[in-house]
């Protein structure tokens, strides 16, 4: 009589540490979850943000960013610098020479993005 109750209890003791065990297995695998969602999460956005940023490169025309193309005043201008002068408005020569300069930088620039080779003149830019 007395063996039956020890080895329930045996067994109880036994089985109480495997739900300890489990538990523990359990709330470790439970931890690394939550860890792995929130550096996936974490990479979602990242994926996201870059994502954003390549779209916005894509509609940027580097053109139009690199050289600007205005006027002031009475004057074309092309990066800030103006391209020709007037008798009553003085432009020093090396405003003028980088504004040509600009001019056949871009020029340059089209000619190889429209894959166009000139015939007669050498663009130096």
């Amino acid at each position: 009589e007395l063996t039956a109750p020890l080895l329930t209890t045996t067994q109880s003791e036994r089985l109480d540490q495997e739900e300890a065990q489990y538990q523990r297995e359990y709330s470790e695998f439970k931890r690394q979850q939550l860890e792995l969602d929130d550096e996936l999460k974490s990479v979602e956005n990242q994926m996201r943000y870059a994502q954003m940023q390549l779209d916005k490169l894509k509609k940027t025309n580097v053109f139009n960013a690199t050289f600007h193309i205005w006027h002031s005043g009475q004057f074309g201008t092309i990066n800030n610098f103006r391209l020709g002068r007037l008798p009553s408005v003085p432009v020093e020569w090396n405003e003028i020479n980088a504004a040509w300069g600009q001019t056949v930088l871009l020029l340059h620039a089209l000619a190889n993005k429209m894959g166009l080779k000139f015939q007669r003149y050498r663009l130096v830019p």
